[in-house]
Parts: structure tokens; sequence; C-alpha cells
């Protein structure tokens, strides 16, 4: 388990205190997001060549991290560093996909060192898919607090994370990474994250394009949507009625306290599918 609290690290309010508050005198929206697992399916599957007859050990894979690849092969083989050179062509997408050291890699190297011949290794797109790993695979659940007038006051993240049945090259991280973009491009006065990962029989898991980035934008930008229009008139003690806000909820963003979503969508840009959006940013 892994956690960031704004009170506990100085930089904001005690988050609960924030939900308290709202659920006595203001707006609590609580939502689950559901982040399937995805396989990266990059455009053409891994191929490895590794020549061994020249002063280094030399291997051309379809690779996104050539020197952590040296590093494996180095720390696992006992070849110094300086005696490996790995080179990164043109791979042909990777998405996450080839950001990591993979058997196939190790076997081409041990094998080619054996024989003292260059070997080759390429799988075919039915072997990518059953030993690729997968992304995501996360439950999300969320609470938004605000005032009645719609400013948001606390956001709270509670994740559980599969990580599959092997700690991949970021793995437990990927996570972690997202609880930085939670926040997005608003600013919190309290918030609080916390990851749980497990370890299941299920394929592993690692980074897909983004590394735990998209899954929190997807989450945020929901939440904040479905913020829009919570706010509520009425006198003090009164909720009043529930309103259809036509300019958006408003919400801290830098150094401009009260920006709307509205106003801050419109210099940010809306998404193309977003017809509510554009509607209400006439």
């Amino acid at each position: 388990m892994w956690r960031f609290d704004s009170a506990e690290a100085g930089t904001g309010g005690d988050v609960e205190a924030a939900i308290a508050e709202a659920r006595s005198n203001g707006i609590v929206i609580e939502r689950e997001y559901r982040q399937q697992r995805l396989i990266p399916a990059f455009m053409e599957p891994r191929s490895v060549v590794v020549d061994p007859t020249g002063e280094q050990i030399t291997m051309w894979s379809a690779t996104q991290v050539p020197h952590i690849l040296r590093f494996a092969l180095a720390a696992t083989t006992g070849v110094p560093e300086s005696k490996i050179r790995v080179i990164a062509p043109d791979v042909g997408g990777g998405f996450g996909g080839k950001l990591q050291q993979t058997p196939e890699e190790m076997i081409a190297f041990a094998v080619a060192r054996r024989l003292g011949k260059p070997v080759k290794f390429t799988e075919t797109r039915s072997e990518s898919l059953l030993t690729a790993h997968h992304g995501r695979d996360q439950w999300q659940r969320l609470t938004l607090a605000a005032t009645k007038d719609g400013t948001v006051t606390g956001l709270k993240v509670d994740l559980l994370a599969d990580l599959g049945a092997y700690v991949a090259i970021v793995g437990g991280g990927v996570p972690v990474l997202g609880a930085f973009m939670f926040n997005a491009i608003y600013k919190f006065p309290a918030y609080q994250f916390q990851t749980t990962n497990v370890l299941t029989n299920k394929t592993w898991t690692d980074a897909y394009r983004g590394a735990g980035r998209p899954e929190a934008t997807f989450a945020i930008e929901r939440l904040m949507d479905e913020s829009r229009g919570r706010g509520r008139r009425g006198p003090a003690g009164d909720p009043g009625e529930e309103l259809d806000h036509p300019r958006g909820v408003p919400v801290h963003h830098g150094r401009r306290p009260g920006v709307r979503l509205r106003e801050l969508r419109g210099r940010h840009g809306a998404r193309q599918g977003d017809v509510r959006l554009r509607r209400a940013a006439r």
C-alpha cells in the first residue's frame, strides 16, 4: 500500500474533514470506475538479433529501453556492460509493451555466446499476445467534496491495482505515477491518494500508454464532468433546488481561484465528442 495525504505532507488540508463538512452542509459526489485490462498490441511483434563475433556482443532489439536491457544482460550473465552493445532500431511501436527485458532476449544472448554465431529470434503475433504483459486493471473509488455553490474543497482517491503474477519493471509504480495526475489541472485544497497493489494469478501488468496517467485523467475528468450542474441555491441550511448549472462548477485552478470548469475547458480545449460541454460553452 502507498499513500499520499496533503494534510500529512503539509501541502493542504484534511480531506476527511472536507468530506465530513460537505456531507452535512455541501455536496459529495462518489463514483467508482473500472479500468479494464488491455494488451499493448504494438504494430510489429518483438524481434532480437545477437552477434557475438565482434569486440562487443551486439544486440539489436525491438525495445523501448536499450540502456536498461544492457544493464540487465550484464547483471544476469556477468559480462561487463562495456562488452555489451544494445541497439534499438525502428521498433514498430511499443505503447509500453516493449518496456521490458524479456526472456527471449536473454535466451538469444546466451545461445549466441554458446555457439559463437549470430542468433535471431522473432515472435509471431499470436506469441506476442500470449506472452506480453497487460496494462491497467484498476478499481478506482473517488470522493469529491464541494460547497453548495459548487466550489471544490477536497478529493479522495482509493485505488486497487491488480499487478498480476509477477512484479514488472515498473509494476507497482504505475498506479503511484497516477497519484500525481488525479488532481490534473485542478487545485484541490485537500487531497488524499491511496493505492493497494495486489499479486494474483493473472498475466502481469505494467505500463501502457502513459503508465497510470491516462487512467487518472479519465477518472478525474469524468468526475468533474458530473460535478457540472450540482450547485444548489437557497438560504443557509436549506438545500434549495438542484440546478442545471450552465456555467459549470467553480474550481480552484492555478493562480485564479474560482475559475469555472466551462471557462477552464475553453482554455485547454474541449473533447471533440462532448456535445454537452460545447453547448454549455456557448
